[in-house]
């Protein structure tokens, strides 16, 4: 049944965007899901078949609406999407040069030259069916959000009911970043699918079958963003450090770790990817003190702070971005736009409460308690990933950890088991939130 209602929402958005390749890449979607679903476990695949149907009715139908706002020099919030459009939409052959995949792994270039691929042939399958419209461009990434759901809900049935991990789940994939970024043509939801599966396997017993999967992944990150690939090597690290720490030979193994990850830190430091991080960190600082120079916005002052307090002070301000959210509804002109403006706003409230309740709890009630010592350590990973990225604090590079910061506070919640305390700590931080919004009015208005 789940299938056929699947099948009449392709049919129906096929018809909306009159293409026969909307239908096919719906029908891609609809096809990976379900096998996404056949690796749930036995008694999780109904859940699993009805809370896919949730998010791909939601996603699909939400990247129809986003892609009424983008074309040839037209675009609204994301005009990265408007690049893509023009550059790849018409492509009927692949067209790429070769040396760009040997900049992208062996020089260091940060040239996106997979991702750029694999757009250039999913135009290509576009175009030879029929006409490759920008929704059909678009459900390249709608593709990655859908299976991303499917990954969270097996990491929440780790620890919850399965009625419980789907509900977590289904809230998670339509009121975060997740369901905006899955309906625009940006690399970001494709880099977070792969970090999520890369928390499943972590969240696992150790196997080397998973670790080469890992490896495989990083590759795959590396070509769509260079640093994000750089970054998934610490995941592949950590995972390899958890399971030596394990190990009644720890005491050998650990030392032995040292000093394979000090060799390769010292690689990468001689190497040119060194100076050309700091030269691309430095650029983005700039780049974003600029831009917020034209705006007067606080990031600029919080880049003045000493440093250590800079980059935390501005994680916690980039958890609540955009701040104030009504901002994005200055320049809405039709439907569109209005649907694009609104989830950025349920996105920015959304995380607001999850981040900071999550922070609250930790604080006030003692929250790490509950946690592993591995879940300690990769909520320190995600943090660190956080830090990394206040050089140039966009939500969206920030955003591949995030759902491990829900899964955690998820079950720090659930062993709490405290309702009242967190229904009270939910209401505080609505207050907060709502004074932060009549602070901003009475200083700057609207």
């Amino acid at each position: 049944m789940n299938l056929l209602v699947e099948l009449l929402i392709a049919v129906l958005l096929s018809v909306f965007d009159a293409s026969l390749s909307t239908f096919v890449g719906l029908l891609i979607i609809i096809v990976l899901g379900n096998i996404s679903v056949l690796l749930c476990g036995k008694d999780n695949r109904n859940n699993a078949s009805r809370l896919f149907l949730g998010i791909f009715s939601i996603y699909s139908v939400i990247a129809y609406i986003y892609s009424l706002s983008f074309g040839p020099s037209e675009w609204y919030l994301v005009s990265d999407s408007m690049r893509y459009i023009e550059s790849y939409a018409p492509r009927t052959i692949l067209m790429f040069d070769k040396t760009d995949f040997y900049k992208c792994y062996f020089e260091f270039a940060d040239s996106n030259a997979l991702y750029n691929a694999s757009l250039n042939l999913w135009a290509m399958l576009g175009n030879t069916i029929d006409d490759a419209t920008v929704y059909f461009m678009t459900l390249f990434q709608t593709l990655f959000g859908c299976l991303s759901g499917i990954v969270l809900y097996r990491i929440l049935s780790k620890n919850l009911e399965d009625l419980d991990a789907v509900k977590h789940a289904f809230i998670f994939m339509t009121c975060s970043h997740f369901l905006f970024y899955s309906g625009v043509i940006i690399r970001d939801i494709v880099i977070v699918y792969f970090y999520l599966r890369a928390f499943e396997i972590i969240l696992n017993k150790f196997s080397t079958t998973k670790l080469l999967e890992m490896i495989a992944m990083m590759v795959i990150v590396w070509g769509v963003r260079l640093y994000s690939g750089l970054y998934y090597g610490g995941l592949v690290a950590f995972y390899i450090f958890i399971n030596t720490y394990k190990t009644r030979l720890k005491f050998v193994t650990i030392p032995l770790f040292a000093i394979a990850m000090i060799f390769v830190l010292c690689s990468l430091l001689g190497s040119a990817i060194s100076e050309q991080t700091m030269d691309e960190l430095s650029g983005y600082v700039d780049m974003t003190m600029e831009s917020e120079a034209s705006k007067g916005g606080l990031i600029l002052t919080l880049y003045k702070l000493p440093a250590g307090l800079s980059q935390i002070a501005i994680m916690l301000y980039a958890q609540m971005a955009p701040f104030p959210s009504y901002v994005v509804m200055k320049d809405v002109a039709n439907f569109s736009n209005l649907v694009m403006s609104l989830t950025v706003m349920v996105y920015e409230l959304f995380w607001f409460l999850t981040f900071y309740g999550f922070v609250l709890t930790i604080f006030s009630k003692k929250g790490l308690r509950f946690l592993s010592f591995d879940e300690k350590m990769l909520l320190l990973v995600a943090i660190a990933f956080i830090l990394v990225n206040t050089a140039h604090p966009d939500i969206r590079r920030m955003m591949p950890v995030y759902p491990i910061i829900y899964y955690l506070s998820i079950k720090v919640k659930q062993l709490m088991n405290d309702s009242l305390w967190e229904k009270t700590s939910r209401q505080r931080l609505l207050f907060v939130w709502a004074g932060l919004m009549a602070v901003y009015l009475a200083i700057k208005g609207f």
